[in-house]
């Protein structure tokens, strides 16, 4: 007499995987717009040192990388047997441009201007981002999530190390943090 003997299969591996995935896109989404205001904060004062174009290519891989990481997050979820069919009807929405984050950055002269003994010259900023895709993104986390109710979505708070030139205060505050010891300011 041969018994069929079967394990419980569990999702929650692949439950942790989605998580990791959605909530790595979710705090890259959050960072598209900081990315955005850096872009015209380097433009207004281009003697900063911060290089535009350095931070134009940074913002298209995070934008791509927000996509690879709910494009993972959905495969695992199908996987697993839910439901992502609201997912594939946000990843199917007509005009959607995964690979694309910044269309234009330009500059148009409005004219100079005269204060007291010295002229400036002044300019208007434009950058043509993918706001439809970063919203559209929004909106698939949140889908990703609900197929997953009983995961915690919940992220703790954990130190932000700022590793820019000048941030080394930032950096001491951070490590204090971290270690569970008051810095001084």
């Amino acid at each position: 007499m041969s018994e069929m003997i079967s394990a419980p299969t569990t999702t929650s591996g692949v439950g942790m995987q989605v998580r990791q995935s959605v909530l790595v896109a979710a705090t890259l989404v959050d960072q598209y717009r900081i990315g955005v205001q850096r872009i015209l904060g380097a433009w207004k004062q281009p003697d900063a040192g911060d290089d535009m174009s350095t931070m134009r290519a940074d913002l298209e891989r995070s934008y791509v990388a927000i996509w690879e990481q709910l494009d993972a997050a959905a495969k695992l979820t199908r996987s697993a047997g839910r439901n992502v069919a609201s997912y594939d009807q946000i990843r199917s929405t007509p005009g959607l441009e995964v690979n694309v984050a910044v269309a234009n950055v330009s500059e148009v002269y409005l004219g100079t201007e005269i204060r007291g003994a010295s002229t400036y010259a002044k300019f208007e900023a434009t950058v043509t981002h993918n706001g439809q895709g970063v919203s559209l993104a929004r909106t698939a986390v949140s889908a990703l999530q609900a197929a997953w109710p009983e995961l915690d979505w919940a992220v703790a708070d954990e130190p932000v190390v700022d590793l820019r030139p000048g941030g080394f205060g930032r950096i001491v505050l951070g490590l204090s943090r971290l270690f569970g010891r008051r810095a001084s300011r």
